[in-house]
């Protein structure tokens, strides 16, 4: 299992950590029980089974959309 952790700003709530785990799983085509969220941490942490290539257009368009919706993002 591979995991990537994201640091995730603006999160307050569940409902914060619920349209974060939306964003990332829409853009990224993954399973929403693939990424664990925490408002406490700050974090989102994606294990999957292939690595998510963070180099990617898909991944920064991801990063932008949490941005753009109020939740700035960026991988550890």
């Amino acid at each position: 299992m591979k995991e990537l952790k994201i640091l995730v700003s603006g999160m307050s709530c569940g409902g914060c950590a619920n349209s974060v785990r939306t964003i990332i799983s829409k853009n990224l085509g993954l399973d929403k029980d693939d990424i664990d969220v925490s408002v406490d941490n700050g974090t989102a942490i994606i294990a999957t089974d292939e690595p998510v290539d963070t180099d990617s257009d898909t991944f920064h368009a991801t990063l932008y959309e949490l941005k753009k919706q109020g939740f700035p993002a960026q991988k550890v």
